[in-house]
């Protein structure tokens, strides 16, 4: 599973509020091999001992979610694009290694 997570902030040092919640949930998916890819304003801290893939963005800190979301969308479409192009990379070249086998 892959999951795509905007975020305002993921602050390992953050003690309130939703970025905790997020932090700790993120923190436990991928403890169980989710992939993660997080899409952060420049600059925001993030968990450096959690494997997550992260993008920045040109937000500063301190916008609202509701102004965000229109930075954030171009971003998860454009992230989704390249993780699927690699996606079918990856499944062509094991479909030519198995029929290399075969032959």
């Amino acid at each position: 599973m892959r999951i795509c997570s905007p975020q305002l902030g993921l602050a390992p040092n953050a003690t309130l509020g939703g970025e905790v919640y997020d932090r700790e949930l993120l923190t436990h998916l991928s403890a169980l091999g989710v992939e993660i890819e997080v899409i952060l304003p420049d600059g925001a801290p993030y968990p450096a001992d959690i494997p997550l893939r992260v993008t920045h963005v040109p937000l500063r800190k301190g916008y609202r979610w509701f102004v965000s979301n229109l930075v954030f969308i171009p971003y998860i479409g454009r992230i989704y694009r390249q993780n699927h192009k690699k996606k079918e990379k990856t499944e062509k070249k094991q479909k030519l290694e198995k029929k290399k086998k075969k032959e």
